[in-house]
C-alpha cells in the first residue's frame, strides 16, 4: 500500500469510529491506533479536557509499559508537552524529546525521540485535547504525517463533539421518558385510584343509609375501576422492561407483548405469522412501537375482548393488521388524544416507505393495517 493510499486508509477508518456506538475512551483508543499506525510511530497519547477551563486528563495511551502509563496520568498541568500545546494551540514538533524541558520523566530514558503534538478542537475552534505521537530515534515526522495527523486531530475534535450531542440527546429522551411516565401515571393510575377512594366513601355512605342497592351499583364501579387501574400499571410495567426485540425477534416479541399485558387484562389476544419475519432490526424496532401503540390505544379505549394480529411477509411486501372488536369509532369523531396518536402512527409508517390504514366503526371494533415495501426486508 502506497503511503498516499495508507493514509487515506487511516482517516477513513477514524471517520467511522465515530459512529460506533462505543464509550469515548474506546473510541479514543481505536483513533490514536489507527494515527499512530498510519504514520508508523511507535507510542502516542491523547489528553482531553475534561471540564470547560478544567484540568486535562489522558483518555487514550498505546505503546508505553504499565509504569509509564501511570506517571503520564499525572503530569502538570503547566509544565508538559501536552500543557504546552493546550496553552497555545500550536503544533509543536520536537527532533528529540529527551533533550526538551517539557517531557515526562515517563518518556524520558526510553528509546522514544521524535515527537508531535497537534490540539484538537471542537466545531467552535474551542482547544479539548492533544494528540501526541512519538517515534524511536531520530525519525521525524514530514510534512505529509503532519497533514496526516493534523487532519486526525480535527476528525478526533468531530468525534467528541458528536458524542457530547449524543449524550446530551440521550438525557433529553430520558428526562421525557420520565415525563411522559408521570403523565401516565397521573393520567391514568392515579385518575383510576382517586375515583376508587371516591366510590369507597359513597359506597360507604350508601350501607350507613341502608340504599343497598345503589351501593351495589358503586361496588361494580369500583370493580370495573380497580381492574382498568391494574390494566394501565401492567401495561407501563411491561414498557418498563428491557425489550426482547433483538433477542427474540419481532413475532415472539409481540407474543411476549401479548401474554404480559392483554392475556393478564383478561383479553383473548393471539399473534399468527406463518413464517419467522426477517427484517433489519431498525424496521423490526418501528414496527414493533407502531403494533405497541395500537394495542396501547386499544387497550385503553376499545373494551375489546378479542384481539388477533396476523403478520405477513412476501417477496413485494410486509403486511401486519391488528384488529379488535371493541366499541369502535367513527373516524371523523374521534378526539384529540386518539386521533394525535394515529397520526403519529402514520407518520411512522410513512417513514419505513409505507402507509397506515385505518378501519372502524361504533360497536364493530377496529382493524388497522400496516403495508411496508419488501425493499426494507432481509431476503
Amino acid at each position: 500500500m502506497t503511503q498516499n493510499n495508507q493514509h487515506l486508509a487511516a482517516a477513513y477508518q477514524i471517520m467511522s469510529i465515530g459512529a460506533e456506538p462505543i464509550p469515548i475512551r474506546q473510541m479514543m483508543a481505536k483513533a490514536l491506533s489507527s494515527a499512530l499506525s498510519a504514520v508508523n510511530a511507535n507510542a502516542g497519547a491523547i489528553y482531553l479536557i475534561e471540564k470547560e477551563q478544567g484540568p486535562f486528563e489522558l483518555s487514550a495511551v498505546e505503546g508505553l509499559n504499565p509504569n509509564a502509563v501511570a506517571r503520564l496520568h499525572n503530569l502538570p498541568s503547566d509544565k508538559s508537552l501536552p500543557s504546552w500545546i493546550l496553552e497555545n494551540e500550536e503544533v509543536l514538533i520536537v527532533d528529540n524529546v529527551q533533550q526538551d524541558w517539557r517531557t515526562s520523566t515517563a518518556i524520558q530514558n526510553t528509546e522514544l525521540s521524535a515527537y508531535i503534538g497537534i490540539p484538537i478542537h471542537d466545531r467552535a475552534g474551542n482547544a479539548v485535547g492533544a494528540l501526541n505521537c512519538f517515534r524511536q530515534k531520530s525519525f521525524p515526522f514530514d510534512s505529509a504525517e503532519i497533514e496526516l495527523l493534523t487532519s486526525v486531530a480535527d476528525q478526533i475534535g468531530v468525534i467528541l463533539e458528536n458524542s457530547k450531542l449524543r449524550t446530551q440527546q440521550d438525557q433529553l429522551l430520558v428526562l421525557a421518558e420520565r415525563n411522559r411516565l408521570a403523565r401516565e401515571l397521573h393520567d391514568a393510575v392515579t385518575q383510576s385510584l382517586y375515583s376508587l377512594t371516591l366510590f369507597a366513601e359513597v359506597n360507604e355512605r350508601m350501607l350507613d343509609a341502608g340504599n343497598y342497592v345503589e351501593a351495589r351499583d358503586y361496588t361494580a364501579k369500583m370493580s370495573a375501576t380497580a381492574r382498568q387501574a391494574l390494566k394501565e400499571m401492567r401495561l407501563m410495567l411491561h414498557n418498563l422492561r428491557p425489550p426482547i426485540l433483538e433477542k427474540e425477534g419481532l413475532v415472539n416479541a409481540i407474543r411476549h407483548r401479548l401474554q404480559a399485558v392483554e392475556s393478564r387484562a383478561g383479553i383473548t389476544a393471539r399473534c399468527i405469522a406463518e413464517t419467522p419475519m426477517k427484517l433489519p432490526h431498525d424496521v423490526e424496532i418501528s414496527l414493533y412501537h407502531l403494533i405497541q401503540e395500537a394495542l396501547n390505544n386499544s387497550l385503553k379505549h376499545s373494551d375489546a375482548t378479542d384481539i388477533k394480529i396476523q403478520m405477513l411477509q412476501t417477496s413485494s411486501v410486509v403486511i401486519i393488521s391488528i384488529a379488535d372488536n371493541g366499541v369502535g369509532f367513527e373516524l371523523a369523531a374521534i378526539d384529540g388524544n386518539i386521533g394525535m396518536g394515529l397520526n403519529n402512527m402514520r407518520e411512522r409508517a410513512q417513514l419505513l416507505g409505507g402507509e397506515l390504514q385505518i378501519m372502524s366503526a361504533t360497536d364493530l371494533g377496529t382493524e388497522i393495517t400496516i403495508e411496508i415495501p419488501n425493499e426494507y426486508t432481509i431476503q
